[in-house]
């Protein structure tokens, strides 16, 4: 399931996994943000987007997993409240 992380807010991405899991959807993972190529981001501040998004993702069921284009999510670090981030080559 695709959520927003450079054109929305952590707060959406959020409720719309929340809609999806009270409506019992079967979600084996999320995968965040967008491809940011030639857009005013740097690596550092989407990655920084990433993680605000995916802990609170990582809060509503650690058994998620996470990750997306900038960000390489562990799911067991999720679910200790520490990120493991690592920058994936385009």
């Amino acid at each position: 399931m695709p959520v927003g992380v450079l054109y929305d807010t952590p707060e959406n991405a959020v409720a719309e996994i929340q809609y999806l899991l009270r409506r019992n959807y079967h979600l084996e993972g999320i995968e965040m943000g967008e491809e940011p190529d030639g857009q005013w981001a740097s690596p550092e501040d989407y990655a920084a987007l990433c993680t605000a998004v995916a802990r609170q993702l990582a809060s509503l069921n650690p058994n998620l997993k996470l990750g997306g284009r900038a960000c390489k999510i562990s799911r067991t670090n999720c679910s200790r409240g520490a990120m493991h981030r690592e920058i994936v080559p385009g």
